[in-house]
């Protein structure tokens, strides 16, 4: 198993032997992750899918009031 730098990894995930998770990624609470997690990825269920791009998400929300 190898986690990437600057990850977050929620409360009560599992992660399987064998995988590996990229830099800068966000895995949701309770996430079952087994292989390859690309960096820059949140990935979220059971079994974890990726649903976006960290990047993508920060230029979605960058102009919101509401994480000023």
């Amino acid at each position: 198993m190898h986690v990437g730098n600057n990850c977050f990894i929620g409360a009560n995930c599992v992660i399987l032997p064998g995988t590996n998770i990229g830099d800068n990624c966000i895995i949701g609470a309770g996430a079952v992750v087994r292989g390859r997690i690309p960096s820059n990825c949140i990935v979220i269920g059971n079994p974890a899918t990726v649903i976006s791009k960290t990047t993508e998400w920060v230029m979605k929300y960058k102009d919101t009031n509401k994480y000023k």
